[in-house]
């Protein structure tokens, strides 16, 4: 027979993981009522755990190699969910039984001579609608009555599969109930090679019937032993932020700070996919690249995110945003692991529409937008271990194209992200900003696509078109939500080295995100040297948050200014911008930097201290070109 997706017979049992001795009786009361034993423990503490793989561990209890041992240090259990025992729900209770024997997990029949079972007893009963089926295929359910999800933060399953791509919906109360976690299935190698697969949940509490819903993707997901709720603890390295070690810089300034949650409270530092590979992106392209931000320096100059662009995806199937395993043979997961591993973060791309861009511009149907999926999707990303959401905004569904629309459908995957416990950078690209994005993203684009020149006339924006756009919107950024005037085309054939480090240095006077483009893997040195300014990148960086405007226009030569640390400080950013088409001498008058009197001097890009200067200072500047300063008043 064909091999299906198959569960051994599923039963729910109440028993608690790690407990020692006592019935069948002892387990339905445990931790159930709050009762406690003589010495203070709950009841939990008296199961006995059984399992298929029929290990026993050092305390007694018949338990999984994967399971979590709950039994230590039992005196001291309590009620708080940081105590809480992990809840298992098993799937080994009727080997050739009638299904009234799985305690009303599944309820009519018996596996007696089941559809293409062939008289196998070890064949599981499954619900598919109000039919009993003999495989867990897809779209087919178990349902377990009576589950108290209060203070569980996880949801595991010890699955086996030997393809990649499958997975388990975890729904309440109707198999087309809210989905509260998602496990995603690893290719174990074997169909009896189980291995442990860990999910995070959204928020929920209370008692609820779980189901337990293949995903429909046409076939059968993997194997099935148990599921388990647990408490987790958030990993301590997912923070993506680095803080300052030096003295407190001012943010008070900053009256929208408003997410409190401790992300992008300097402007993200990264890599994106798709001026490079533009939609033709594989696991191996994206491995390389993350090895060569380690190699290059640019890891420790500080960038840490490689963000994934349009077209990681395959087509959604049963609702489920599905990784193209043909270019991505790890999966999502193990491409994080990787990413991780080298202590980088991973970035993904998703769309508030119907498709995402590359696939409404060509015409592909593959459901790959996130409108009306953004809770599974928001859980997919997490259970991934990505860090960091572009989200775009082509193909919106039909009559969502209104403001009020927009901002409804961003809000939905803001708060998606926030339920799954994950801290996630999200940010908005909707080609324009709108106060509301402020509250909503980290960060968000503040103009069309960029493109690779420094002024001309094309369905993209030129790099003085996008200063001059970015530059309408000052107030809107600080720590924790940046304008973002799209990533960073150093590097990138179309500009010379002059106009590059000139696009660098207004991205760091604009606190702007610095997302590189180029394919770092075959940089020039001077494109690397550019990348890894650590002095013009401090600039970016600085912890106070203040984007920089232009604080003098005389056509062509403009005067830019930053301050750094503290709004009325002493010491201020200065970017001498020459657009014109000649060399030009460019003076800063401190006093229209907010100083007076005399400054110290210090070149960014010569990496040198010019001196002491009283009233003013002047420099040559380029064509195309900055003179990027650090003056200090004294």
């Amino acid at each position: 027979m064909n091999r299906w997706f198959c569960l051994w017979v599923v039963m729910l049992s109440a028993a608690i993981v790690g407990c020692t001795g006592g019935s069948s009786e002892a387990q339905s009361d445990a931790d159930s009522d709050g009762d406690s034993d003589s010495d203070g423990d709950t009841d939990a503490d008296s199961d006995t755990d059984s399992d298929s793989d029929g290990d026993t561990d050092s305390d007694g209890d018949t338990d999984s190699d994967a399971d979590t041992d709950s039994d230590a240090d039992s005196d001291a259990d309590s009620d708080s969910d940081a105590d809480l025992p992990p809840l298992r729900i098993e799937a080994e209770c009727a080997w050739g039984a009638d299904v009234g024997d799985c305690n009303g997990a599944v309820e009519g029949g018996s596996n007696a001579a089941l559809p293409g079972q062939d008289g196998a007893d070890s064949i599981p009963l499954l619900k598919e609608g109000d039919q009993v089926v003999g495989y867990f295929y897809a779209a087919s359910w178990l349902a377990f009555p009576g589950i108290d999800l209060t203070g569980y933060t996880h949801v595991a399953a010890y699955v086996a599969s030997t393809a990649s791509g499958g997975s388990f919906q975890i729904r309440l109360d109707s198999p087309g109930g809210t989905i509260i976690g998602t496990v995603f299935v690893p290719n174990t190698g074997n169909w009896t090679a189980f291995e442990r697969a860990e999910a995070m949940l959204s928020d929920v509490s209370g008692v609820h019937t779980v189901y337990v819903v293949s995903a429909d993707n046409g076939t059968y997901n993997g194997d099935l032993d148990w599921i388990e709720f647990f408490v987790k603890e958030a990993p301590e390295d997912t923070d993506t932020t680095d803080t300052d070690s030096g003295p407190a810089c001012d943010t008070t300034w900053d009256i929208a700070r408003s997410k409190g949650d401790d992300l992008a409270l300097t402007p993200p530092m990264g890599w994106n996919s798709w001026n490079t590979f533009h939609e033709n992106i594989n696991e191996a392209q994206i491995m390389q690249v993350a090895d060569a931000m380690v190699s290059s320096g640019m890891k420790d100059a500080g960038y840490q995110y490689i963000n994934l662009d349009d077209n990681w995806m395959a087509a959604r199937q049963d609702g489920q945003m599905m990784v193209d395993t043909a270019r991505f043979p790890s999966g999502m997961d193990g491409l994080a692991e990787y990413i991780h591993s080298l202590g980088l973060k991973l970035g993904i791309y998703g769309d508030r529409g119907v498709e995402t861009c590359h696939n409404f511009n060509n015409n592909i149907t593959k459901n790959s937008g996130s409108y009306g999926h953004e809770t599974e999707d928001a859980q997919a990303f997490a259970s991934w271990g990505i860090d960091y959401l572009k989200y775009d905004n082509c193909d919106p569904a039909p009559g969502r194209t209104s403001d009020q629309a927009q901002q409804e459908d961003y809000t939905r995957m803001s708060e998606a992200l926030k339920a799954t416990g994950r801290p996630i950078v999200f940010s908005i690209c909707a080609w324009d900003y709108k106060p509301w994005m402020v509250d909503v993203g980290h960060l968000w684009r503040s103009t069309f696509d960029i493109g690779p020149c420094w002024e001309c006339e094309n369905w993209y924006r030129s790099i003085v078109k996008i200063i001059d756009e970015n530059n309408e919107s000052p107030d809107a950024a600080g720590p924790g939500h940046w304008n973002d005037p799209d990533m960073l085309e150093v590097g990138n054939p179309g500009l010379s080295d002059v106009e590059a480090e000139a696009h660098f240095s207004l991205w760091a006077i604009m606190a702007a995100p610095l997302i590189a483009g180029n394919d770092i893997r075959t940089m020039s040195d001077r494109t690397r040297e550019i990348l890894t300014n650590t002095e013009v990148i401090a600039v970016d960086q600085d912890p106070a948050g203040i984007q920089g405007t232009r604080v003098v226009d005389n056509g062509d030569l403009e005067v830019w200014m930053k301050p750094l640390c503290h709004r009325d400080g002493s010491e201020k950013a200065v970017a001498l911008l020459n657009r014109s088409d000649s060399t030009a001498e460019i003076t800063v008058s401190f006093g229209d930097i907010g100083l007076s009197g005399t400054a110290t001097v210090r070149d960014l890009w010569a990496h040198a201290d010019q001196g002491e200067f009283t009233g003013s200072y002047s420099a040559p500047v380029p064509s195309h070109g900055v003179v990027m300063l650090r003056i200090t008043g004294l």
